[in-house]
């Protein structure tokens, strides 16, 4: 049985307060071994056990507030030698995160 749509979201939204705990300014660390970073000036750090990814990003604040995350930047780095599967899990993660921390983004 599939929940109603207002259960659904209650539900990502308890998972992810239960999996997330904030560890600094724009810092989500996930109780899955990762954490993320939205560093205002630009850009996104994201590190797990295998290291850190760090993904080109922008804050725009018209016409509302939201990320940017740009998924095929030259300016990404340590994305080489991962699997297709591995990037998509780094980039849900982010998103994930950056939800947590109360920022909406979009993917480019």
């Amino acid at each position: 049985m599939q929940l109603p749509h207002t259960a659904r979201t209650a539900a990502l939204t308890n998972k992810m307060s239960n999996e997330f705990t904030k560890s600094g300014p724009n810092t989500a660390a996930s109780s899955e071994g990762f954490s993320v970073t939205a560093i205002t000036s630009g850009g996104i750090s994201y590190q797990d056990a295998n290291g850190r990814v760090s993904i080109d990003s922008e804050w725009f604040l018209e016409p509302t507030f939201y990320i940017a995350v740009y998924r095929n930047s030259p300016d990404n780095a340590g994305l080489a030698g991962k699997t297709p599967a591995q990037v998509a899990e780094i980039f849900e993660r982010v998103f994930r995160a950056l939800r947590f921390l109360g920022h909406q983004a979009e993917s480019r």
